[in-house]
């Protein structure tokens, strides 16, 4: 399978702030008091919930920003209608419950172990994994799902499944066919598999499409055992439907559904009660559906994209550089009047007007390449969203 690399390079970035978020996880469950594990994770929760937000913010930038350049690897680029959000992703688990909400579930397991009769260090170390495991989700699945609505943002383009290592059989499955862009990402807890946006032409021709069976030759024996269990495996090595071992919807389900396929949330239509201290970020909405719940109802494009915009996911008219994200003035006036920061963000827009206009804005000479699309995209999404600032670390 010849994944672009990158997409490898978004999986690998993805992983580390995963555990870099788990990491901040078990320094902030460190702190509790175990004579009083509630309260004290009631508050050593809050510095880790800004930590985790920021965590996501970042993770669905990234999301957002690797479809060009996977694209323009297998030949083509189709550039997005509108321009994904990633600040909405941020302060929420994958199911749209607020993070602080949903942070306080291990101090819960915690005192659940300990009702059940397990020592204090059994309760606690139950309530490490799980509040680690839980912000590593958060992370990565942020960064997923803000991939999957630039993917649905690009006109006919779709995504294949991209497993990693260690994936298991129910991933594996799954992964090797095309799906189309409003086709919801299915995934379990831990689950790192991403999409690699394509169409169907572009994964035959790159080799995108995996077989399952070639994946499951490549391991050895003891990992097909550790992948699809003992029994499962030699089923599959004596001649079994491999799609027939496996139930791949097992423990998997859509972000804001159950695994049955009906909604789940605070409410049972799949809307979900934002806290206001998101109103920040999506413009003062409250209730909001999770993106593959939006995808579900399968609804006509332009709907489905208007309720990605009413959620916050997508910006409001797109990324323009006068005024959706710092506000206006920036891409007017005489060059003589703007400030450096200013004329970057007003070469990169005039570049990427070039590019939606099909024309080469570095050689109007030379022809449009799916590259140089990409590389103008990415430059264009950096100026506008950081101001034509210069950052470094």
């Amino acid at each position: 399978m010849a994944v672009p690399k990158a997409a490898i390079d978004y999986y690998n970035r993805l992983d580390r702030l995963g555990v870099r978020a788990k990491r901040s996880a078990y320094r902030a469950w460190r702190s509790v008091d175990r004579d009083n594990i509630r309260d004290s994770w009631l508050e050593a929760s809050r510095s880790l919930t800004v930590s985790v937000t920021a965590g996501q913010v970042e993770a669905a930038t990234l999301g957002a920003s690797y479809g060009a350049q996977t694209l323009a690897a297998q030949g083509f680029y189709t550039p997005p209608d509108e321009w994904v959000n990633p600040r909405a992703f941020g302060g929420f688990s994958p199911n749209g419950v607020p993070a602080r909400e949903a942070l306080q579930a291990p101090a819960s397991r915690a005192l659940h172990d300990l009702g059940r009769g397990r020592t204090i260090d059994q309760a606690m170390r139950s309530g490490q994994l799980l509040v680690g495991a839980l912000v590593a989700t958060m992370v990565t699945e942020a960064g997923r799902s803000a991939a999957g609505v630039d993917t649905f943002a690009r006109p006919r383009v779709g995504y294949v499944r991209m497993v990693n290592p260690g994936a298991c059989d129910r991933c594996i499955i799954l992964a090797g066919k095309v799906y189309s862009n409003n086709e919801g990402f299915l995934r379990h807890p831990n689950c790192y598999c991403i999409h690699v946006q394509t169409n169907t032409k572009a994964a035959e021709d790159e080799g995108l499409i995996a077989d399952p069976y070639e994946y499951f030759k490549s391991l050895s024996e003891e990992e097909q055992d550790e992948r699809f269990t003992k029994a499962g495996a030699q089923a599959i090595r004596d001649g079994a439907d491999i799609f027939q071992v496996v139930n791949a919807r097992r423990g998997m389900s859509y972000p804001g559904m159950s695994v049955d396929g009906s909604f789940r949330g605070q409410r049972a239509t799949g809307i979900t009660t934002a806290g206001s201290t998101h109103r920040a970020h999506t413009g003062g909405i409250r209730n909001r559906l999770t993106p593959d719940a939006i995808y579900q109802q399968g609804l006509p494009r332009d709907r489905t994209l208007q309720l990605l915009r009413e959620q916050g996911y997508l910006l409001p008219q797109g990324q323009d550089a006068a005024g959706v994200i710092r506000g206006a003035g920036i891409g007017a006036g005489k060059p003589g009047d703007l400030t450096a920061a200013q004329k970057r963000v007003q070469r990169a827009t005039l570049q990427w007007e070039a590019v939606k206009q099909g024309r080469n804005p570095y050689d109007g000479r030379k022809p449009l390449t799916p590259q140089v699309a990409a590389d103008v995209e990415d430059n264009y999404r950096r100026w506008v969203a950081t101001a034509g600032q210069i950052y470094t670390r």
